[in-house]
């Protein structure tokens, strides 16, 4: 959650901010020359995908399945996660839901139970296109590319970035997020993609919300 939140918040200050792109972000951006014209009406440089992630926090480990269509208009998450505490097995099962509708549907799979709130972009996993970044934000959060790296058969654009909110290394490929190695808030974080289906074919009945799921709008 943390993962998420920290790179959605630096996604939509992002959008506020005008100025020219900086040639560190030139450089990146080189890597997406290739993608579909229609890439710009989306999130991601391709049309669909199924990927499979793995993060560490805290001990713990965290297994997420992400499904999108129409460049990322339409997706689904689900982090999976189990931990044993006091000899009792706690399991958690989150799903996000972005259907086109203009909500955000975030969903407790064992309680079944979620919330419905206005959908403002950004991807579940906060994927980010640092190709984009402008010049203020480089400087504030002391963005530095480095060589690419390939993360399940993708060669991805790396950046590292020192700011008081992350530092780190993140490896992204077309905005999709495929490996992060970071430090928040004194708490470190790891997470690669660990396999990835690029242009797979998604049912359209896998951005419904499920119909025994009580949904609470905010």
């Amino acid at each position: 959650v943390l993962l998420a939140t920290v790179l959605f918040s630096c996604s939509k200050k992002e959008e506020g901010q005008t100025g020219q792109t900086a040639s560190v972000a030139k450089d990146s951006a080189k890597g997406a020359a290739s993608a579909p014209a229609a890439a710009s009406a989306g999130k991601y440089g391709i049309k669909s995908g199924i990927f499979t992630s793995k993060s560490h926090a805290m001990g713990q480990e965290i297994v997420t399945t992400t499904y999108f269509d129409d460049y990322g208009k339409k997706e689904f998450t689900e982090a999976k996660m189990e931990m044993t505490m006091a000899g009792t097995t706690i399991k958690t099962n989150n799903v996000t839901i972005v259907n086109g509708d203009g909500f955000r549907y975030t969903i407790d799979m064992e309680k079944k139970t979620g919330n419905k709130t206005k959908d403002y972009g950004g991807g579940a996993m906060g994927g980010m296109d640092f190709s984009k970044a402008s010049e203020s934000m480089i400087k504030e959060y002391n963005i530095k590319k480095l060589p690419s790296e390939t993360v399940s058969g993708k060669e991805c654009d790396v950046i590292s970035m020192d700011s008081k909110m992350m530092k780190g290394t993140v490896a992204t490929w077309k905005g999709i997020t495929m490996k992060m190695d970071a430090e928040m808030s004194k708490m470190k974080i790891t997470m690669v993609v660990t396999n990835f289906e690029e242009n797979a074919s998604v049912p359209a009945s896998r951005f419904e919300v499920p119909k025994d799921v009580t949904i609470t709008a905010y």
